[in-house]
């Protein structure tokens, strides 16, 4: 057996294993692991819903790009939809605090849970009403 001393702690502590890197004895090293967290787990359901807000926003855009008299104002209407849907979760999400500019709230206390959806929803707005606006001839 051999006696170690933390550096951490400066407690010793005991091992059979004679190496000559500095080791933490197994409080130390329980507490900076327990500090340091777990890694996030990934959201399945949200990567899932931007997988399809991408694809139909793609496939909007394209069959717009081709038969823009036909889809044109429908891709608008449903751009205007989805960015009152998207500004709405979006004040839900602030708690109805702060103020906005374009439905972004500008408040601390904010629930980033639910408003990355309205935020999905408001950005997916942005791009389909901005390229169907460019393929209609839409200038500003």
């Amino acid at each position: 057996m051999i006696e170690i001393q933390c550096p951490r702690c400066k407690q010793y502590w005991y091992s059979n294993e004679d190496e000559g890197k500095v080791r933490l004895c197994s409080r130390c090293v329980d507490h900076l692991r327990q500090k340091r967290g777990s890694r996030g787990e990934m959201d399945l359901v949200f990567l899932f819903g931007l997988a399809i807000a991408l694809f139909f926003d793609l496939l909007l855009i394209l069959l717009t790009a081709l038969m823009p008299e036909i889809f044109g104002k429908a891709c608008m209407i449903l751009a205007l939809v989805i960015w009152a849907a998207g500004v709405i979760v979006l004040r839900f999400a602030s708690g109805f605090g702060g103020w906005s500019v374009w439905g972004f709230p500008y408040d601390g206390d904010f629930d980033w849970h639910l408003g990355r959806w309205g935020l999905l929803m408001f950005l997916s707005a942005m791009v389909l009403g901005g390229a169907c606006g460019a393929l209609m001839g839409l200038k500003l």
